[in-house]
């Protein structure tokens, strides 16, 4: 600073000194923690005052800068992409994206007016000039790794005691918070639930993600988590549920959840949809009762805020008729979807993406039930009216597409699900790209209805090809990733491969158990799976112990009669005849046909294959005891 102003040593001393005693008087957070030696107190309070003296003399220099330092010192520290960023708080074709300008121009009016004089492409360059005012008094650093005129994402780092003295002289503090959220939502575009958050959108999202953590933090610490900032982690809260990060997204979702419920109404239409959303990381999570909760709550708002037969109202009916099955009461679930479609057709009409929706819905029920005939032939109705409106090639189209080979594989039209499969798949590539995520999706399903046609080999190729890109593009322990592990396992099984089979198994499990916990049902399924493998290696005691303890978490997570229970049920059956143990597979049968009969209803393929083993055993046993 002695150079950049060209003042005398003691001129700085005398005024270093003045400023040491003005700042410390009233002790700042941070600067005087307990315990630490008198001298040492002494050379981080030096530390401190320079850093506040540096600061000074850039807002006297270039007060755009300061005003720009001012913003970034509420950001993370490291890597702070300033220049794309803040190019947005100057009122321009960016406008639309949600910003508050007035607030800028109060908040920073010198950086502002600095930017409002260059062009909008000569902006970034303009904040790169001002970050280099505060790069020569050495309060920041641009990073190496991001070196390259014109790169949109060239960052600088912040010193954490910088940081501290910055933050300490910010003005409005809360309103800063806000502008920085509403120019992070903006800079994270193509972030939309229910759809893969891949490509340039994530990317943008992990460049971002510890700057979203920072402000949440920051107005924590204010005591003021607004509007702006629930916004800001509802955006989060669906990109890390994209990802596969489902607790830190629920985290994320209940801190927005608590602010929006504080800072709005608990009825407030934005309130409700952050309850939305954070139910359906729930559900990811296994925790279904407490999303089923939390979705009958947004249901009853709606109901009265917007009516019974409102398309919002409606499309939360949907979704409670989903976390039904997912706790599997299918019955009830297919009537609440009936009386939804009924709603959505007289309302939005045949045709309109919602009902398809529903219908789609309705008819992954209908399978659940057994009703595969139904559900293909609700499809069929599907997929013609997505091809009409929405083209061959649209992404709903083609999901409608991947879930009818499903159901033709359930059916045992193995030959005409490939060769749908096979459309998907080719149309995928040339949509999505090879590497997508639904692209690689497509391939797994594929892969499947190939191993179910006898075609291990080619299944196993192909689920190692799909495996490789999963990692390497998901994460290894992305639940997709994991997905194909399991599947991969299950085909090594068909071929005999069984040790590797088991050593895939024991990995995917440890995985679930690390990610998802010890008794989520994902981890539930995955014991259950690696207690097959158990049993088709002949180690028929271990895999009995496996399946009981699988058995007992899942009637008291999942409850007696959901399905992951009743499969369990039937699995242990089968390992208890190989163990000859028939006294106690009859007693599980006479649990589970009924359950059958309850849940899918007498003439469910499950209901009658049950009965039929139940016949075989009681056959038997008479046998032994005639002998």
């Amino acid at each position: 600073m002695i150079k950049e102003q060209k003042r005398s040593f003691v001129c700085y001393r005398e005024r270093f000194e003045k400023r040491r005693t003005e700042t410390f008087q009233y002790a700042p957070s941070g600067t005087q923690p307990r315990g630490v030696h008198e001298q040492e107190q002494r050379q981080e309070q030096s530390v401190h005052t320079t850093w506040v003296l540096n600061l000074e003399a850039l807002q006297e220099e270039e007060p755009a800068a300061a005003e720009l330092l001012s913003l970034c010192s509420l950001l993370a520290p490291d890597a702070i992409p300033a220049g794309m960023l803040f190019a947005r708080v100057v009122q321009g074709e960016e406008g639309r994206e949600g910003i508050n300008f007035a607030r800028a121009v109060e908040l920073s009016p010198q950086l502002v007016k600095a930017l409002n004089e260059v062009h909008k492409d000569e902006r970034q360059g303009k904040i790169e000039g001002l970050l280099r005012a505060a790069q020569r008094y050495s309060l920041l650093d641009f990073d190496a790794a991001a070196a390259g005129d014109g790169n949109a994402w060239r960052s600088v780092s912040m010193h954490r005691l910088v940081q501290d003295a910055q933050r300490q002289r910010v003005q409005r503090a809360e309103n800063a918070v806000a502008l920085l959220s509403e120019l992070l939502v903006a800079a994270m575009p193509g972030i939309e639930d229910v759809v893969a958050c891949t490509g340039e959108a994530m990317e943008c999202f992990h460049r971002l993600r510890s700057h979203v953590v920072a402000l949440w933090k920051e107005a924590e610490r204010l005591g003021a988590v607004r509007m702006e900032v629930v916004v800001l982690l509802h955006v989060a809260v669906m990109a890390l549920k994209s990802n596969g990060e489902y607790a830190e997204a629920e985290a994320m979702g209940r801190g927005a959840l608590l602010a929006a419920r504080r800072e709005l109404l608990p009825r407030h239409p934005d309130t409700l949809t952050v309850m939305y959303s954070l139910a359906g990381v729930l559900c990811k999570l296994g925790k279904h009762a407490e999303a089923w909760a939390m979705l009958q709550e947004v249901l009853v708002a709606r109901c009265e805020l917007l009516g019974p037969r409102h398309p919002d109202t409606l499309t939360a009916m949907g979704n409670l008729a989903g976390v039904l099955c997912k706790l599997g009461k299918h019955a009830e679930a297919e009537e609440m979807q009936r009386e939804v479609l009924v709603a959505e057709c007289e309302l939005l009409g045949p045709r309109h993406p919602g009902t398809l929706t529903t219908m789609g819905n309705l008819a992954d029920t209908l399978c659940k039930l057994g009703k595969h005939a139904d559900a293909e032939a609700m499809l069929q109705k599907v997929l013609a009216a997505r091809r009409e409106v929405l083209g061959p090639r649209h992404p709903g189209t083609l999901t409608t597409m991947g879930n009818l080979a499903g159901t033709l594989c359930k059916l045992g039209k193995h030959a005409d699900a490939e060769a749908m499969q096979l459309e998907v798949l080719a149309a995928r590539r040339e949509v999505l790209g090879p590497r997508h995520p639904g692209t690689l999706t497509a391939m797994g399903s594929l892969a499947d209805t190939l191993r179910e046609k006898g075609k291990h080999a080619e299944a196993e190729a192909m689920q190692l090809e799909v495996l490789a890109a999963q990692r390497e593009v998901l994460g290894p322990r992305h639940p997709g990733t994991l997905t194909t592990m399991g599947n991969l396992a299950g085909t090594l099984c068909k071929l005999g491969k069984h040790a590797e089979a088991e050593a895939v198994q024991l990995e995917v499990l440890a995985a679930r158990r690390e990610v998802l916990g010890p008794r989520h049902p994902g981890t539930l399924t995955a014991m259950g799976n690696l207690a097959d493998t158990l049993r088709e290696k002949g180690k028929h005691a271990e895999a009995e112990a496996m399946q009981q303890e699988v058995l007992a978490a899942q009637r008291e997570v999942l409850g007696p009669r959901h399905p992951g229970t009743l499969t369990t049920m039937g699995n242990l059956v089968v390992t208890l005849r190989a163990l000859d143990e028939h006294a106690g597979a009859v007693l599980l049968l006479r649990e589970l046909i009924p359950a059958f009969r309850a849940t899918l209803g007498d003439r469910h393929p499950n209901t009658l294959v049950s009965i039929n083993i139940l016949i075989q055993i009681q056959k038997r046993m008479r046998a032994q005891g005639n002998q």
